[in-house]
C-alpha cells in the first residue's frame, strides 16, 4: 500500500483562502516534465508535499531504515526473522549482490530525484518570493538529509544536482569530502530561508537544518563547528526536553498522545487514516498482542544502563545480577521489555510479558522494545498514526557535549550541564566532577547509547568512533541463555563501508562507478574514514 506523509497545510498562496487536503495525496510529480507541471504556486506546493512524502514511500524505506535495519545492524539489536538481510548484513556474511543494498542506493537517489526535479523547475514559476525561498530551503534540507544517508553507508558518492538525461546518467562518485560539502552548502543555504517555528506540524525549521549540520559535522570530526551549530538550536529556546509527565517524561515523549512536543524538532508525520499510518507500532509490539516481535535488544545494551546511583553495572555496589532490573537507570525499564514486565494494552487490559513461553517467546533474546512501541494506541496488524521522531532535542544536547569535550584539552561546565540535562530528565544523578576529557567521552557514548537507543544512532556511532570491529566481533547474547544468539563477524578492512550493488555498477560500468574496497575491482579511493585517530 502506498503510503503518503499527511501534513496539514493552509498556508494561503496568491487567492488562495482555504486548506485543500487534495493535493496532500497527489502522485510523485517527477515524471511530469517541468513544462507541463511547474506553472502555478499551487503547483509548486503540490511538488514540495510530493518531496515530504519522499520519508514513507518506496515501501516505507526511511521507517525501515531506522526501525529496522540500523538498529540491527548496531551491537543494540538482532532481527527476529533469522536468515534476514537484516541479520545477515549485521553478521558479516554478505556480499555485493546483497538486494537491500540496491534497495538503499536506489531508493535514496529516487528522493534525491525528486528534490532535483523541484529545484531546477520552481525558479520560474511566479509567486510570492518568499514562499518560494522556503520551499526551495525544505527541499535542500531533504536533499542534505538523503546525501548524508548515502554518505555514510556507502562513503564518496556521485553528487546529483540536477535530473539527469539519459546521456548524463553515467556518473562517477565524487570524494566524501566533496560530498559533505554539498550537503553542508544545501544546509546553510537552506537555514535563512527556513522559519524557526514549524509553519505547520511535521514542517522543516531553521531548527531541523541546524539539528542535521551539527550531526554532519560531528559524523566528520569537525567538532568547533559541529558545537557551534548544536549550540544555535540550544540558544534559540525553541526546544526543549519534555518533562511534562514527571518521571515518565522519556518515554511518554514517543506516545502518539504527546506527538509534536517541545522536543520533537523533526519527525514522519502519521494518522490513524487508512493509507497514513506507521507500521513502527506493527513491528515493534509484542506478539501477544498482535504485533510482529520484530526487533529483539540485546543483553549488551540492557547491560549499558547504569545503575541508579550513576554507575557502571560493572563497578556497582546496588547491581543484582539475580535481579538485573532493580536499582538501574528508570530509562532501561521505559525501553526494553523483559519476562516480568507489564504493559497496558489499547483496551485497558494489563498483560505480563514471558519471553521463556508462550508467543513471546518468539524474541531471540529474551527481550523486546517498550519504547516506540506505544501498546495503548496499538491496533493489531493496523498501521498507526503515531508519528516517527527523526530528530529530537536529546540528539542536540549529546552531540554538543561530545564535540564540545573532543575541542578542548578537558570538559567546560557547558558540556557537563548539556549531559546532565539529559540525565536529570530520566532521574539520573549529575556526572562525576573533574572528569578528563577521555574520561568524559566514555560517559557520553554511553549516554548516546542509552538516552538515544533503538532510534538508529548506534550503527552510525560505532563506526565514526571506529568501535565496530570490536563490538560488531565476536558473540551476541541474550538474556535466557548463557549460549549467544548469533556469532557476528566483522572485517574493518571493508565492513565500514557497504559495497556498491552489482547491478548499478553494471549499468553504469565498472570504470566509472567504482566499487568499494574489498568487494571488487577497481576500487574507488576515497578519503579514510572512521579516524579513531582523533580520538587518542
Amino acid at each position: 500500500m502506498k503510503r503518503h506523509i499527511y501534513i496539514i497545510i493552509c498556508a494561503v498562496l496568491l487567492s488562495m483562502t482555504s486548506c485543500d487536503k487534495d493535493f496532500l495525496t497527489v502522485a510523485p510529480r517527477d515524471q511530469i516534465s517541468g513544462e507541463s507541471f511547474f506553472k502555478t504556486a499551487k503547483d509548486a506546493e503540490q511538488a514540495v508535499v510530493g518531496v515530504y512524502n519522499t520519508l514513507i514511500q518506496d515501501a516505507d524505506f526511511t521507517m525501515i531504515q531506522k526501525v529496522l535495519a540500523q538498529n540491527t545492524w548496531s551491537d543494540d539489536a538482532v532481527n527476529v526473522w533469522l536468515g534476514s538481510n537484516y541479520n545477515n548484513i549485521a553478521d558479516g556474511s554478505f556480499n555485493s549482490s546483497e538486494g537491500l543494498f540496491n534497495s538503499n542506493w536506489t531508493s535514496l537517489y529516487r528522493n534525491i530525484r525528486r528534490a532535483n526535479v523541484f529545484l531546477t523547475n520552481v525558479v520560474g514559476i511566479q509567486m510570492d518570493e518568499r514562499l518560494k525561498e522556503r520551499y526551495i530551503a525544505e527541499v535542500k534540507f531533504f536533499r542534505a538529509y538523503y546525501y548524508h544517508q548515502l554518505l555514510m553507508l556507502f562513503g564518496g558518492v556521485p553528487i546529483i544536482d540536477k535530473p539527469l538525461n539519459l546521456e548524463e546518467l553515467k556518473t562517477p562518485r565524487n570524494k566524501r569530502e566533496e560530498v559533505v560539502e554539498f550537503i553542508l552548502s544545501d544546509l546553510n543555504a537552506a537555514i535563512p530561508a527556513l522559519s524557526a517555528d514549524a509553519t505547520q506540524p511535521g514542517r522543516v525549521t531553521s531548527g531541523a537544518a541546524l539539528s542535521l549540520k551539527s550531526r554532519v559535522l560531528l559524523y566528520e570530526y569537525r567538532f568547533p563547528e559541529a558545537a557551534a551549530a548544536a549550540e544555535l538550536v540550544m540558544s534559540s529556546n525553541k526546544y526543549h526536553l519534555y518533562r511534562a509527565e514527571g518521571a515518565q517524561s522519556y518515554i511518554r515523549l514517543f506516545a502518539q498522545a504527546n506527538e509534536n512536543n517541545q522536543e520533537v524538532i523533526f519527525d514522519v508525520q502519521f494518522t490513524n487514516q487508512s493509507g497514513y499510518g506507521s507500521p513502527e507500532q506493527l513491528w515493534l509490539n509484542v506478539n501477544s498482542i498482535g504485533g510482529w516481535g520484530a526487533l529483539n535488544p540485546t543483553k549488551s545494551l540492557r547491560d549499558a544502563f547504569e545503575d541508579i546511583e550513576g554507575n557502571p553495572i560493572t563497578a556497582s555496589t546496588v547491581y543484582d545480577p539475580t535481579d538485573p532490573y532493580a536499582n538501574r537507570d528508570p530509562r532501561l525499564e521505559m525501553s526494553i521489555l523483559h519476562t516480568g514486565s507489564t504493559i497496558v494494552d489499547r483496551n485497558g487490559n494489563v498483560r505480563t510479558i514471558n519471553t521463556t513461553s508462550g508467543t513471546d517467546a518468539s524474541s531471540r533474546t529474551g527481550l523486546f522494545p517498550r519504547k516506540g512501541a506505544d501498546p495503548e494506541s496499538f491496533i493489531s496488524e493496523v498501521t498507526s498514526g503515531k508519528n516517527y521522531i527523526l530528530i529530537r532535542y536529546a540528539e542536540v544536547l549529546l552531540n554538543y557535549a561530545e564535540a564540545k569535550n573532543e575541542s578542548l584539552n578537558s570538559p567546560d561546565q557547558t558540556v557537563y550541564d548539556a549531559v546532565n540535562d539529559v540525565r536529570d530528565r530520566a532521574g539520573m544523578p549529575d556526572l562525576p566532577e573533574n572528569l578528563t576529557k577521555s574520561q568524559m567521552r566514555v560517559r557520553i557514548r554511553n549516554e548516546r547509547r542509552v538516552e538515544l537507543n533503538l532510534e538508529g544512532h548506534r550503527f552510525f556511532d560505532i563506526k565514526r568512533w571506529g568501535i565496530a570491529e570490536t563490538v560488531m566481533n565476536g558473540p551476541v547474547y541474550g538474556v535466557n541463555s548463557t549460549s549467544p544468539v548469533v556469532t557476528r563477524v566483522f572485517d574493518p578492512a571493508k565492513h565500514y563501508l557497504f559495497p556498491i550493488f552489482n547491478t548499478q555498477i553494471d549499468l553504469t560500468g565498472k570504470d566509472i562507478l567504482l566499487q568499494n574496497p574489498g568487494y571488487g575491482s577497481p576500487t574507488f579511493q576515497d578519503s579514510k574514514y572512521p579516524k579513531p585517530e582523533l580520538f587518542q
